[in-house]
């Protein structure tokens, strides 16, 4: 609400920045933030503020792949990119940002987007932990867990969620990192320690949505 506010009184290069908003990744959450934006800028804001040229606000979507929703099935892929384009979204698909300092945001390309305004939704990379081996890590710093949730080569090391890194059957290539699925792992987890320290048999991780 303050950048629209600000464009009121803003010159033309600021009008500029304050009007393009740039979402990067164009996961579950880049798509439902743009969406909700681009529905915002249609109904919402021209009532809010009758002086500022909505047409000229601009939402844009950047994505290192060449695929909407990546991570999921070729229809949502299909699906979610033909509602973005409908609802008037800048996409730049399989672009990479390479600096971004406040102002300006630079592309590996050496193309520059002036905005306030950055939204990460690109995924998360893990900070190390002093004292863990290396062969402790996977991709993005994640550490390598094994059903129960322990970390594999480890006695009594647990990890959850975004730091870990758990491979099944049903996902060879990881799950989403959703908050259902943060949920469902850590009740699996904190009954898990319960039959440890009981004795008893513990239960694999299996996600159901």
């Amino acid at each position: 609400m303050q950048t629209f506010e600000n464009v009121i009184s803003a010159n033309e290069y600021e009008k500029e920045s304050l009007l393009n908003l740039v979402i990067v990744g164009v996961s579950p959450t880049g798509v439902e933030l743009s969406s909700a934006f681009a529905e915002i800028r249609k109904n919402i804001l021209p009532k809010d503020y009758p002086r500022i040229d909505f047409s000229r606000f601009r939402i844009i979507l950047i994505e290192g792949t060449k695929n909407t929703l990546n991570i999921m099935s070729e229809n949502a892929r299909q699906a979610s990119r033909i509602y973005i384009e409908r609802m008037e979204v800048g996409l730049l698909m399989e672009t990479i940002v390479s600096d971004y300092d406040g102002n300006v945001l630079t592309l590996k390309d050496g193309k520059k987007i002036v905005t306030k305004t950055v939204i990460w939704a690109a995924g998360v990379t893990g900070n190390k932990i002093n004292g863990l081996p290396e062969s402790y890590y996977a991709v993005s710093n994640r550490l390598k867990v094994n059903r129960l949730s322990k970390i594999e080569g480890s006695e009594n090391i647990f990890a959850l969620r975004d730091i870990a890194l758990m491979e099944m059957p049903k996902f060879p290539e990881e799950h989403p990192q959703l908050a259902n699925f943060a949920v469902n792992q850590a009740q699996n987890l904190a009954q898990n320690l319960k039959k440890i320290e009981q004795g008893e048999n513990t239960k694999p991780f299996e996600y159901e949505h």
